[in-house]
């Protein structure tokens, strides 16, 4: 008895060891999963920080590198004015003043100033014999929210003269289409010195209206006016807009291309890299050239006055548009080739993690299945040798023993003899050492027709381990004729 309640009482602890070992083990994977997600979480908010520090920094430096070029810039200008600084923010309007006067030659690119202005350039030590030519930089301005001025479009003049409404300065239309600015919408009527020249001024007035009538009578252009001292251009590079200037033009039979450049640089009085050069053939059609370069270079444009330029033709934009396009495409092409080389050697390095995991689960698996049927051998041994011993064979007619057959779940059949003052859990004890039932599992024993169920604990001796064999009617009456006792498993104790 004493025996019998201390297997029950170990299989009770058995059952609540495992239990407890997977409660434990779940938890640990849980902790596991937390922590592993918690570990993402601050990667994801690390690698965000990391991205903003990166975008702040490269922002400051970017103000910082504008800054010095802004510096070197204003100091390079300095250089080339001599210490010489001036400027105006005047509004500008078109003024045809070089046309009224007949004035042909480099008048495309000549500004009228007010007589303020002369007086400021006298202070400020620019108008004087020895430095030749004025020369200024005409740029249109943005106003900002802030008050602040950002210089958009730049190009340079030369002046035609002092003598201009207080407030504003004169652009000649040629300029005013360099700086972006419509040249039919700014025209005054004030200026025309020769009023016999009743249809321009008609036209001009009605160009006014027209830009009255466009954005108000108060709408005008505004434009920083600074001073520049420019060098005389030695050599400078001009770019077609398009092929047809070569194509039709420069290598067209019978074209002085070398007459019709002097004749498109006599217009100008000075050459800004960025400029548009317009070059008008026999035919009057026109060509557009962008100047890409100057020499000399240090303030970007050049005085074309009393001095001769070489000029040179680059490519033109059409064709580095298309030598661009294919170089962009090559290197599509090479990106592509590279990220569908690195999809393969990604997709083979899944594989390999893949085949690992998998190993390592085989292993896992291998080494489970292992410890199982190890602990399965220990527990048949430890039964085994709790059992009592066998009848022998020379007792068989005794009326003290029982013979008894057992049908295991896998089809194996087992008989044993045994003692009719054994216990009945001596028989389930039999089963068990051989592995017809595992650790922890409850089961009965039964008869399939009639079905007889006999179970562990005898409930006719108050639900206990002490019935003896020969006091167990159900045991008796299915094994007697020699019928087998089936293993009908119930449920996991551990689970009860």
């Amino acid at each position: 008895h004493r025996e019998a309640a201390l297997r029950e009482v170990s299989m009770f602890l058995n059952g609540a060891a495992d239990k407890l070992k997977r409660e434990q083990e779940q938890r640990k994977a849980e902790l596991q999963r937390r922590h592993v997600s918690e570990q993402r979480a601050a990667a994801v908010a690390e690698t965000a920080a990391r991205a903003r520090d990166d975008l702040e920094k490269a922002e400051r430096h970017e103000l910082r590198m504008r800054e010095a070029e802004e510096r070197v810039v204003l100091e390079r200008i300095m250089a080339n004015n001599e210490g010489v600084s001036w400027e105006a923010r005047l509004s500008g309007v078109r003024s045809d003043a070089a046309v009224v006067k007949g004035i042909r030659n480099r008048a495309d690119d000549k500004v009228t100033l007010p007589q303020s202005s002369w007086r400021a350039l006298q202070n400020a030590g620019a108008a004087s014999a020895e430095r030749g030519h004025l020369f200024f930089e005409i740029a249109v301005v943005d106003g900002a929210e802030d008050g602040a001025t950002k210089n958009t479009i730049r190009t340079h003049a030369a002046v035609l003269g002092f003598d201009g409404v207080e407030g504003e300065v004169g652009l000649p239309s040629s300029l005013l289409a360099q700086l972006g600015v419509g040249t039919s919408l700014l025209a005054r009527g004030d200026e025309k010195q020769n009023e016999e020249e009743t249809t321009d001024e008609t036209m001009l007035d009605a160009d006014a209206d027209a830009f009255a009538s466009a954005f108000g009578a108060s709408s005008s252009t505004d434009v920083l006016v600074s001073y520049r001292r420019l060098p005389k251009g030695t050599h400078c590079v001009l770019q077609p807009l398009d092929q047809s200037f070569q194509h039709e033009l420069a290598v067209a039979e019978g074209v002085d291309l070398r007459s019709l450049l002097e004749t498109a640089m006599t217009k100008r009085c000075t050459l800004t890299v960025g400029d548009d050069v317009f070059v008008t053939s026999s035919e009057n059609k026109t060509y557009a050239l962008k100047c890409v370069a100057v020499t000399p270079d240090d303030a970007s444009a050049v005085s074309l006055m009393e001095t001769d330029i070489e000029v040179d033709i680059a490519p033109s934009e059409d064709y580095e548009n298309a030598m661009r396009l294919l170089a962009e495409n090559a290197q599509k092409r090479l990106a592509a080739a590279a990220l569908a080389a690195d999809a393969l050697n990604d997709a083979k390095q899944q594989k390999d993690r893949e085949a690992g995991v998998a190993a390592a689960e085989a292993t896992a698996n291998a080494l489970a299945q292992a410890e199982a049927k190890d602990r399965q051998a220990r527990f048949q041994a430890s039964c085994a040798k709790s059992l009592p011993p066998e009848p022998s064979v020379g007792a068989m007619n005794s009326d003290e023993i029982v013979s008894a057959r057992f049908t295991f779940p896998n089809g194996t059949t087992k008989t044993r003899r045994f003692f009719k003052t054994d216990l009945l859990a001596t028989a389930f004890d039999f089963v068990r050492a051989e592995g017809g039932a595992g650790e922890n599992v409850a089961f009965n024993l039964v008869t399939r027709y009639p079905r007889v169920v006999v179970a562990e604990k005898d409930n006719s001796e108050g639900g206990t381990f002490s019935a003896q064999i020969g006091s167990s009617e159900k045991f008796l009456s299915a094994v007697a004729g020699g019928g087998a006792l089936f293993v009908e498993k119930i449920t996991n104790k551990s689970d009860a």
